[in-house]
């Protein structure tokens, strides 16, 4: 008795724990498996992995490649650097971020910060020096005093023959950007005014801010008044996350109608795709912009800001078929690297190429891209021409016989088959009653209308060319395509 009352007490927790079990999503699941497998067997034995440090340790486990930041590694100013590289809107900012850290982690900075002791002025000369060519960083720091030996060895951790690197860009790092965003935001200088003012008392805080920023009074006024009250965390840098998630738009000519769903409520975007205008109703018939818009042309991508009355944050406008989807964000990521690389999959963008890109079963996109230093790659998504075919078709089809039977009938009519005689050949021997009386035509059609088996045949296929003949699930076919354009 006393064993089944001790047991009673367990049946709601273990159900409720069961029930949490069964409900959960694995954060490693087949298609991350998939996605670090490719790595370690097609990928370069060499390469570095970078991306946000949550995943780390999986990178190292099953791709077998070494990263420079996960869960055991957040030392140094990993975290900023990812964070910087992820946030910025300079592509070349980025690569030159991840090279600096595939040669030498953050060791140029250590370098720097042995001869200045100045932490804002190291992170400022390597934001800059990591976006220049080696002989163009040379001559910036030459010019900033240091020695030849002390140049050499900065180089050495910026501007070295850096392996391959895979950058990957994910679903759930849209959720995490609040964070990576909050340390890639980071302002150093802040931070030192924030720590030494912090325990000053107001006249020499006062002094301070004055002296080593040039700030004027009022403004020193201000700053250590926001100090003493505001947590560190807070007033050194932002939290900048995106604000809703993606929203199908409805276009009319010219004019892109998006109700975003946020938190608060669906907001009204109007976007005339024509000039890059977003315009918001207000209260009392106000009109309303985004800080900006950003928006991709055949080019790339193209951030549109606004003056008047804003409404603090940016509104992503992203192609979508025949249409747009759109979400909101703040103005720190709206045209930043990882909205590039992951919302326009790389549109536009000359120092990454695509390694490798799926769709996860939960809707979860993930997408690993192979850094090109020097940037000579052409990414064109979108507003690519559409191609078309006119084609037409001979299909034995196998409802009144056996697939040997077609198969022979196929294979018969194959060897006798010319682009004169196909008419009728298709009128004679053709099982499709909607195409046979017409010779075999299809009329002219694009992409994404036919079988998939059917549209590979006919878009490899050039102007004039006959297929052998090829099975899909309603028989045997052969095409022949008269035609090919884009529009």
């Amino acid at each position: 008795l006393v064993f089944l009352l001790f047991s009673l007490l367990f049946i709601k927790p273990v159900q409720a724990g069961y029930q949490s079990a069964y409900n959960s999503v694995p954060s490693v699941n087949d298609d991350w498996y998939n996605t670090l497998t490719k790595i370690n067997t097609q990928g370069d034995k060499n390469a570095v992995i970078n991306s946000w440090w949550d995943f780390g340790h999986w990178f190292k486990a099953v791709a077998n490649r070494p990263v420079t930041f996960d869960g055991a590694a957040q030392t140094g100013h990993g975290a900023y650097w990812i964070g910087k590289a992820l946030i910025t809107n300079g592509e070349k900012n980025t690569i030159g971020i991840l090279r600096m850290l595939n040669c030498g982690q953050n060791k140029a900075f250590e370098t720097l910060e042995t001869v200045w002791n100045d932490t804002p002025r190291s992170i400022d000369t390597l934001n800059y020096i990591v976006t220049l060519s080696d002989n163009g960083a040379r001559e910036t720091l030459r010019s900033q005093g240091l020695t030849s030996e002390q140049v050499d060895e900065v180089l050495r951790f910026t501007h070295c023959n850096a392996p391959t690197d895979y950058f990957i860009t994910s679903e759930d790092m849209i959720g995490k950007a609040g964070v990576w965003g909050h340390f890639g935001s980071w302002d150093f200088n802040r931070a030192v005014m924030y720590q030494t003012t912090k325990t000053m008392n107001h006249d020499e805080a006062i002094t301070f801010l004055t002296t080593r920023f040039n700030l004027s009074t009022g403004d020193a006024e201000q700053y250590v008044s926001e100090i003493q009250t505001t947590p560190a965390d807070n007033w050194i840098s932002p939290w900048p996350s995106y604000v809703s998630g993606m929203s199908e738009c409805q276009t009319r000519g010219k004019l892109a109608q998006c109700n975003v769903g946020t938190q608060q409520g669906t907001v009204p975007v109007s976007i005339d795709l024509e000039n890059g205008t977003a315009m918001i109703p207000g209260p009392q018939n106000q009109i309303l912009y985004p800080v900006s818009l950003v928006y991709a042309t055949k080019e790339g991508i193209v951030e549109k800001r606004f003056n008047g009355t804003t409404i603090g944050f940016s509104v992503i406008l992203v192609p979508s078929g025949e249409t747009y989807t759109a979400l909101f964000a703040d103005s720190r990521h709206a045209a930043s690297t990882f909205t590039k690389l992951f919302f326009f999959e790389g549109h536009g963008m000359k120092c990454f190429s695509n390694f490798d890109r799926v769709r996860s079963f939960t809707g979860g996109k993930i997408t690993t891209w192979t850094v090109d230093y020097d940037c000579n790659q052409q990414n064109k998504v979108f507003f690519l021409p559409v191609e078309k075919v006119m084609a037409a078709h001979i299909l034995v089809g196998m409802d009144k016989r056996s697939e040997e039977e077609a198969r022979a009938l196929i294979e018969a009519i194959a060897s006798n088959i010319t682009t004169k005689n196909f008419a009728s050949y298709a009128e004679k021997y053709s099982d499709d009653p909607g195409s046979r009386m017409r010779g075999g035509d299809l009329g002219e059609f694009g992409k994404g209308v036919m079988v998939k088996e059917f549209e590979e045949v006919a878009f490899s296929l050039e102007k004039g060319g006959i297929s052998k003949p090829f099975r899909t699930p309603v028989g045997y076919h052969i095409i022949y395509v008269k035609e090919r354009t884009e529009d």
